[in-house]
């Protein structure tokens, strides 16, 4: 298991139905079958993260693909990966829709997969749906993950620290990052605020030598208001955007939108780099 104790970072076994370190550290499986990793003392709030609504929304949008494009990349990269065996972690991974595309999609790859987010919502849900991928409730800020032992981290619209990833990646492993590009959702955020900002192309993570990158912009056409309402309700603007106007675009039965992505892969830098 890539697992280390969130007490004293000791690696954690699975005995029966709790993830044990050497120290006696003890965390029991949950009945949908993930594990809580976060500690109360860190959490931030009650119950940090998304909503269990929001997740819902996801999951039922993503399902409809409009995304597909974006599962098509990944799983492209992962194709051409020269290793047949792979140790992959989606840091901030929601309801694990994506983790659950590259895991269909690995054609005869062996991989391990494994899910961490800090909403134990999201994750209640990505365990029901994947039960065969390992998933847990944690910062991805302090990943309760051995060091060196990921291929690839994944971090779709996910923050996270760049040190933690490199601790946790081996030498030859690689973090996939993808961010909003300027155009991401332009259609909707005009209708929710006056003056609509473009996103900017994320800083390099640090420690990190860019390997290639793709940006992949589509046309979602949304034909129903179900589908409105699922991509509102996914989104932060759920939360920030003028109640008025958000009740404006739920009554909407179309939308056409942009979908913009960068689509970066990078691998750990030397320290001759």
């Amino acid at each position: 298991m890539i697992w280390a104790c969130p007490v004293c970072s000791e690696p954690l076994l699975l005995q029966q139905r709790q993830l044990i370190c050497s120290n006696n550290h003890r965390f029991d499986q949950a009945r949908q079958g993930y594990f809580n990793l976060m500690q109360a003392n860190r959490k931030g709030s009650r119950d940090p993260g998304d909503t269990r609504e929001m997740m819902l929304a996801r999951r039922d949008f993503l399902r409809q693909g409009f995304y597909q494009p974006l599962v098509d990349l990944l799983s492209h990269w992962l194709a051409e990966h020269p290793s047949q065996e792979l140790s992959m972690l989606d840091s901030g991974c929601g309801e694990g829709y994506y983790l659950q595309q590259l895991s269909r999609n690995a054609g005869d790859k062996m991989i391990q997969a494994h899910g961490l987010d800090i909403s134990k919502e999201a994750i209640k849900l990505a365990a029901r749906s994947q039960p065969d991928s390992q998933w847990v409730v944690a910062s991805s800020f302090r990943l309760p993950v051995k060091s060196d032992s990921v291929d690839i981290l994944l971090r779709v619209f996910a923050p996270g620290c760049d040190l933690e990833a490199r601790r946790v990646l081996r030498e030859s492993g690689e973090l996939w990052r993808v961010a909003p590009a300027d155009n991401h959702l332009s259609e909707l955020k005009q209708r929710l605020y006056d003056k609509v900002q473009a996103h900017t192309e994320p800083p390099a993570p640090s420690g990190f030598e860019l390997l290639q990158q793709e940006r992949v912009t589509m046309n979602c056409e949304l034909s129903s208001n179900e589908s409105v309402q699922q991509l509102l309700t996914m989104t932060p603007f759920v939360w920030q955007a003028a109640k008025a106007r958000q009740q404006a675009v739920l009554g909407l039965n179309e939308l056409s939108v942009t979908a913009d992505f960068w689509v970066q892969r990078y691998r750990v830098a030397s320290d001759n780099d």
